[in-house]
């Protein structure tokens, strides 16, 4: 059932220390059992060590809990991190404050979602893998595996881009401008995939056979456990994160930033759509009228041209008088439906700003090139 490769089986051998990454779900179960019994079998002489990054009230309840046991199964320390500055719920808030303020200051054309998406998971990114090899980096002073769950099956569903996860490979955070990060690493945190080739429906049965208590988004009828209304699930699995009675604080909260920020959870899906009746009197009440605005706000910002849009946070062409006015106009009509003050309304003040912030760039990047 394992897949690996002759680079982690040296590693192993060598006594590399193993990293395992679980969130108390299924696959990351069935790979710490699995990469346990297969490295033992070998005689592996370092350490393993199971790593729990805790996103916050985000995820499921019982999701620390299914860790402990996990690791005390199978005889390995447990450790969890997680940013210093709050979980995902937080960040999600966080970014939506700093996305109006960057609006305000005409330092983005068009306002920006606060949820992370499938083509932007800093969920994953930032609050997992960020944290966990930086925990690696400061822990460690040599070559370690670090074994995942992604299973290439689960990609040909979603667009989670698994489909074609390899067996192993030197994670990227390890390279910098093509040079290892930290040179007494040679080897670099090395990812492995070590159940990559595993069915969905098998571990399913591994599980169901398992004496095991289950995690409890299976138990509600989820087919994936990772936070309770995760940016990539279905609406049948979001409707699932309902059924559990202590998620329903948390779903009026992911709501209530949905409907202040008039955009919808998932593209196409309002998460308050999955359960309204589970929304607060309040909630329900200003549900429309978010729609109403978020409608309102697309099709107005759908008349700014492209390339008036910023690349990597700034302008690449200063706009002539009447593209200045366009902008300034859907500012002002953005401002009127969001109802909050912006910076930057007429002709004049955005041809300024846009004229700043070119300036701005071009003396940072003669900057970075003198470095």
């Amino acid at each position: 059932m394992i897949s690996t490769d002759p680079y982690i089986d040296n590693l192993i051998d060598d006594g590399a220390p193993i990293i395992i990454c679980v969130s108390g779900g299924k696959d990351s179960r069935l790979a710490a059992e699995e990469t346990v019994a297969y490295v033992r079998a070998r005689s592996h002489r370092g350490s393993i060590t199971l790593v729990y990054a805790d996103l916050g009230r985000v995820v499921w309840s019982d999701a620390q809990e299914q860790c402990r046991r996990l690791a005390m199964r199978l005889g390995a320390e447990l450790v969890i991190v997680g940013r210093k500055a709050g979980g995902l719920m937080d960040r999600w808030a966080q970014r939506w404050e700093n996305n109006i303020a960057r609006y305000r200051d005409l330092s983005c054309v068009k306002l920006i979602l606060p949820w992370s998406t499938p083509s932007m998971r800093f969920c994953t990114s930032e609050l997992k893998t960020k944290i966990i090899q930086r925990w690696i980096r400061v822990t460690y002073q040599q070559p370690v595996i670090c074994a995942l769950g992604i299973r290439r099956d689960e990609g040909r569903s979603s667009k989670s881009g698994r489909g074609a996860a390899p067996i192993s490979r030197v994670h990227e955070v390890t390279i910098k401008n093509g040079k290892p990060a930290q040179p007494h690493l040679p080897a670099g945190s090395v990812d492995w995939n070590p159940i990559v080739d595993v069915k969905t429906e098998r571990v399913f049965q591994i599980l169901r056979a398992s004496s095991e208590p289950q995690p409890s988004a299976y138990t509600y009828g989820a087919s994936r456990y990772s936070c309770a209304f995760c940016i990539m699930s279905t609406a049948a699995d979001l409707f699932a994160g309902t059924r559990d009675p202590r998620n329903l604080n948390l779903y009026r909260e992911q709501c209530e930033l949905e409907i202040t920020s008039t955009f919808s959870f998932q593209s196409g899906q309002w998460l308050s759509d999955i359960a309204s009746d589970l929304l607060t009197d309040n909630q329900r009440a200003r549900l429309p009228f978010a729609r109403r605005k978020a409608e309102q706000r697309a099709a107005i910002e759908s008349e700014i041209p492209s390339h008036l849009l910023y690349t990597k946070g700034w302008p690449t062409v200063m706009p002539s008088a009447s593209e200045a006015e366009l902008i300034a106009g859907v500012r002002r009509e953005v401002s009127r439906i969001m109802e909050f003050d912006v910076r930057y309304t007429t002709a004049f003040q955005v041809w300024g700003r846009y004229d700043e912030l070119m300036k701005l760039n071009a003396t940072k990047r003669k900057a970075r090139k003198a470095a």
